[in-house]
């Protein structure tokens, strides 16, 4: 996952260069508009949403997000899927 969310760090880079304010709550309410449309990796994008906003608590949240991703044929959501159950947060 960590990986995942350092590719998004050069983007926000250019972002805050150009003078786009950060805005999490519209970026999950995207995020989770075009995973409802079936972008599994959009999916993904709303997992690392809830993990930053809940924590261990969202656990269940993003393993159920992983699985829709697997499920919808992304391989990566399915690693995350392990990656879950190796780390003891499946």
């Amino acid at each position: 996952m960590r990986q995942r969310e350092r590719l998004h760090q050069p983007w926000q880079d250019v972002l805050e260069w150009l003078g786009v304010a950060k805005d999490e709550a519209r970026a999950f309410a995207l995020y989770k508009q075009a995973c409802d449309g079936g972008n599994t990796s959009s999916c993904i994008d709303v997992a690392v949403c809830v993990r930053r906003a809940q924590g261990w608590q969202g656990r269940g949240t993003c393993l159920w997000l992983y699985k829709q991703v697997c499920d919808g044929g992304n391989m990566y959501g399915c690693a995350l899927v392990g990656t879950s159950y190796v780390n003891g947060t499946g």
